[in-house]
C-alpha cells in the first residue's frame, strides 16, 4: 500500500516536471530580440513553474498528509476508497490511454495504462472509477 502511495505521487511529480519543462520548449526565440529580454523570459518562466510545483507539492503533501493520518487511525479501507477516487479522477479527466481528451506525454499515457492495468485486479479502483464515471455522465 505505501509503495503504491508513493508509485503514484512519484510518478505524479514526474508529470508535472515533465509538463512544465517541455511547455515552452517549441518555441524558438526571435532572432531581434536581445539577450536582456531572453534572460527576463526564462527567469519569468521558472518562477511561474516554481510557483506552480509550489502549489502541486502542497496539494500532494495535504494530500499524503491527510491519508497518513487516516492509516495510523486504522481506518484502512476508507483511506484505500479516497485513494482510489483521486486516481479515478486523473484517469477519467485524461484518458483512458485509447481515447485521449487532452494531450499526454508518454510518462502521462503510460501512467493511465497503469491506472486501467490496476484496476483490472483490484476492486476499489474499479468501484471508484464506475462511480466517477456515473458522476462525470450527470
Amino acid at each position: 500500500m505505501k509503495r503504491d502511495l508513493i508509485y503514484v505521487m512519484s510518478v505524479t511529480a514526474a508529470l508535472i516536471i515533465g509538463y512544465f519543462a517541455g511547455h515552452n520548449r517549441g518555441r524558438v526565440p526571435s532572432p531581434s530580440s536581445s539577450v536582456a529580454q531572453r534572460v527576463s523570459s526564462t527567469n519569468s518562466r521558472w518562477g511561474g513553474f516554481i510557483e506552480s510545483m509550489q502549489s502541486e507539492d502542497q496539494m500532494t503533501t495535504a494530500l499524503s498528509l491527510y491519508s497518513l493520518r487516516c492509516l495510523e487511525a486504522g481506518e484502512i479501507q476508507p483511506t484505500k476508497e479516497f485513494l482510489a477516487s483521486r486516481i479515478a479522477y486523473f484517469y477519467l479527466s485524461y484518458g483512458p490511454a485509447d481515447h485521449p481528451r487532452k494531450p499526454l506525454d508518454d510518462a502521462g499515457l503510460e501512467l493511465l495504462q497503469a491506472v486501467h492495468n490496476f484496476s483490472q485486479t483490484n476492486n476499489i479502483l474499479q468501484t471508484a472509477l464506475n462511480r466517477r464515471a456515473e458522476e462525470l455522465s450527470k
